[in-house]
Order: structure tokens, then C-alpha cells, then sequence
């Protein structure tokens, strides 16, 4: 599948203390996968990312770097690790877009996963799968056609843009569950996180939900700035009318005590 293998430009190898898998990149400088791959901050500084690029037939390797970004998620079970910007201008590397919408029922999406356990053996395959449920943090997919085990992190996408990682292996009744990219979105902007974890290089196609959101933020900030100086105003102008009220009030009383 062609689109399959653009995809693809964005996954890379994550090889853990412990295990290895697929991962895929937010930004130039950010990278998300399963927490059972990279499962702490001292994992993180013995890991290392991968990617083959086939046409020069070179694999290129970076060190991850938990030290300028490590996000980790137990429940969620994702991982979001920092790795130096020129490994992705050397690989040239296609940082993904992410979709930031919830997915529904009936949705097509392709997972892209890179098999074979070693990188010199590797395999770049594409499902299409379907959206049979849609949970809280996760979906339960089912094939369209053939269902190939996917790979721990193997990303997910709609539309040519990232929705969800697989995170388990476990497969249920012919199908499989993942993460959703919408959730782990939410759950980075409650904790103020969310600039940080997609890398603000200037060079990610994921900026524009950095851009966005902060935008949003702005304007819910300016909104409340508005509504608190109209509160004030509001309350001067009470304050003003008292006053004025009451000089009313005092003359009125000076004038009938100078009648009488």
C-alpha cells in the first residue's frame, strides 16, 4: 500500500533497556511510543532510536534524550522522550500530523508497522483496520482484510495523520486495542505539558496544534481579562452612582434644615 510506505517516513525503531519496538515521530525532536519499551527516566538514557533509510541502504541511530523531554504515562501506557533534532534531518525523517479530533465508530484508519526484530531484516507493513469501539482512553480495531500482529508503538493513522499507538500486543477476538492521540492530547493540555511534549522546534507539522491550542488559550485568557475588567467597571460605575446618590441625598437635607 503506497500510503503505507509514506507513512512509514515517520516510524522508527525504539530499542528499549528490555525491548524493542515502533515509534513515531511528533516532532523533530520528539518521539512517542509504548511505556514498555522506554519504561523510566534511566531506561530512557540507555535507549536508542532507529531508522533505515532503504534507498542508501544505511541505518542511522541517535541516543534518546529523556533530559530534554521525558513524558510518561502509567495508566495511558505511552512514553514521549526527547531525541536530538538532527537525527531526524539526517534521516530525513517526516515528522507526523496529528489529528486532533476524536475518533468514532465505523472509522477506517492503517496502522503501519515495521517488523522482523532486527532493523537490517525489516518489513514495513500496512493494515487497514476499522473502528468496532470506542472507549475512554483507547479503540478496539478489527481488520478489513488480514489482521498482521502489530508491533508495540506502531502508530496509527486517518487520513494521513496520527490518531492512536498500539501500546498492547494483546489481541481480542480478532482485533486489537490502542491509544487514542485525542487523549493523550487532553491529558498533556490539563498538566500544561502539551507545548513541551510535541517539541516547539518551528519545524513540526504537529506545531499547529501547539499554535492552536495556545491560541485557544490566549483567547479564553483575553476573555476572562475582558469579563473581570467589566466586572470592575461595572462595580466603579455602582460605586460612582452611590456617591453621586448620596451628595444627592446631603443636599437634599441641607436644604430643608435651611427652610426651616
Amino acid at each position: 500500500m503506497q500510503q503505507g510506505m509514506e507513512l512509514a517516513a515517520s516510524t522508527v525503531w525504539v530499542r528499549g533497556q528490555h525491548l524493542t519496538g515502533n515509534g513515531v515521530m511528533l516532532s523533530k525532536s520528539r518521539i512517542i511510543t509504548s511505556r514498555q519499551i522506554v519504561f523510566t527516566y534511566h531506561e530512557a538514557t540507555l535507549s536508542e532510536v532507529d531508522y533505515l533509510d532503504q534507498e542508501e541502504g544505511v541505518v542511522f541511530t541517535t541516543a534518546c534524550d529523556p533530559s530534554s523531554c521525558f513524558l510518561s504515562n502509567q495508566r495511558l501506557d505511552m512514553t514521549i522522550v526527547g531525541v536530538d533534532p538532527e537525527f531526524c534531518n539526517r534521516c530525513k525523517l517526516q515528522p507526523v500530523t496529528v489529528h486532533d479530533g476524536r475518533l468514532a465508530r465505523g472509522n477506517e484508519v492503517v496502522m503501519v508497522s515495521k517488523l522482523g526484530g532486527a532493523i537490517e531484516e525489516e518489513t514495513t507493513i500496512a493494515t487497514r483496520l476499522v473502528v468496532e469501539e470506542v472507549g475512554e482512553s483507547e479503540v478496539f480495531l478489527s481488520p478489513v482484510d488480514d489482521l498482521t500482529s502489530g508491533v508495540l508503538g506502531s502508530p496509527i493513522f486517518k487520513d494521513k495523520s496520527l490518531v492512536a499507538i498500539v501500546v498492547k500486543l494483546k489481541q481480542e477476538e480478532g482485533g486489537l486495542r490502542a491509544l487514542m492521540i485525542e487523549t493523550v492530547l487532553d491529558k498533556l493540555k490539563k498538566r500544561q505539558q502539551l507545548e513541551h511534549a510535541l517539541g516547539a522546534d518551528g519545524n513540526s507539522s504537529s506545531n499547529g496544534i501547539v499554535e492552536q491550542r495556545v491560541r485557544t488559550k490566549k483567547i479564553s485568557k483575553l476573555k476572562r481579562m475582558l469579563g473581570k475588567a467589566q466586572s470592575e467597571a461595572n462595580f466603579v460605575g455602582i460605586a460612582a452612582a452611590g456617591a453621586v446618590a448620596l451628595t444627592v441625598v446631603s443636599l437634599v437635607v441641607v436644604f430643608l434644615r435651611w427652610r426651616r
